[in-house]
């Protein structure tokens, strides 16, 4: 089981340049990739997100490169002057034609295309990247030992609640069985109570009575908790991504718990589903955190 939340920066040397990388991952649904890179090497993130795809299943991720070095390496602006000369002509031409007051802004000419140009300074990009790659697969190894480190202590407390709640159901079922019995009784009297000076068959009251009293049982829904837990374990134990299946068997769950609770005819029952609900609600709030 793995965290979501990790951070991890690697430094590259190439040729005089400093390559930072710094990875950051957060919670998230699904699997979010943000990359940002510095101009002269954008065309690398059609490499670097795979290789990210690869190794993290679930969570938001940033990952940020950064690079310092010799002036040779900074990216050049040219200014298209010729350009610039044409549009100016034709602003003027403009202003003058049709009669339009004021001056033209320099800041107009920031606006146009092909004005102002940067250049990005050369790069052997196979080259950069057979360095920054071992970064990379540095920092990703990072990342995911302590996204283990604490997915291992998030594994400790599910396992430790999800016991809770086992615990929980079977105090109740072992209360419904004593509570349906008693139930049954109690029905079964109030009946014949209903019934005092008239024929009635005893046997057909007390189906009757069985029958009412079924509908409180709660034998299908131990079972399913039962079910559900062992599952959850299981899929802790996988090192697969598991978080979306996780959160699906707590949300079953929770429909059990509360079906159990529209059914409990005790108060002692209602006290350990309230018991059981938090449970579930924590369980929930710490899946949040898992991949």
């Amino acid at each position: 089981m793995k965290s979501m939340t990790a951070f991890s920066r690697e430094t590259v040397f190439l040729d005089g340049v400093e390559y930072t990388l710094e990875i950051r991952t957060v919670n998230g649904r699904f699997r979010d990739i943000s990359i940002r890179l510095p101009f002269h090497l954008r065309e690398l993130e059609d490499r670097i997100r795979p290789a990210i795809s690869t190794r993290i299943d679930r969570g938001r991720v940033q990952l940020s490169l950064t690079s310092a070095g010799p002036e040779s390496k900074k990216p050049n602006l040219q200014v298209n002057l010729e350009l610039a000369r044409q549009y100016l002509d034709g602003f003027n031409l403009l202003r003058k034609e049709l009669h339009i007051p004021g001056d033209i802004d320099l800041g107009l000419f920031g606006r146009l295309k092909d004005i102002l140009v940067v250049q990005p300074p050369e790069e052997d990009l196979e080259r950069v990247w057979e360095n920054l790659s071992e970064g990379l697969n540095r920092a990703l190894d990072s990342i995911n030992r302590m996204r283990m480190r604490e997915g291992r202590t998030i594994s400790e407390d599910l396992w430790h609640r999800v016991q809770m709640i086992s615990d929980l159901t079977e105090h109740i079922k072992g209360r419904s069985d004593v509570v349906a019995r008693a139930y049954v009784g109690k029905l079964t009297e109030r009946i014949k109570e209903l019934t005092s000076g008239l024929e009635a068959d005893e046997d057909r009251i007390i189906q009757e009575a069985a029958i009412v009293a079924e509908k409180c049982d709660i034998t299908e829904e131990v079972v399913r908790i039962g079910s559900h837990v062992r599952q959850f374990r299981t899929l802790m134990n996988r090192e697969e991504s598991s978080g979306r299946k996780l959160e699906f068997l707590i949300q079953e769950l929770h429909r059990e718990i509360n079906t159990i609770g529209s059914k409990a005819q005790d108060a002692e029952i209602a006290h350990w589903v309230v018991d059981a609900k938090s449970e579930i609600e924590k369980l929930r709030e710490q899946i949040q955190n898992v991949e």
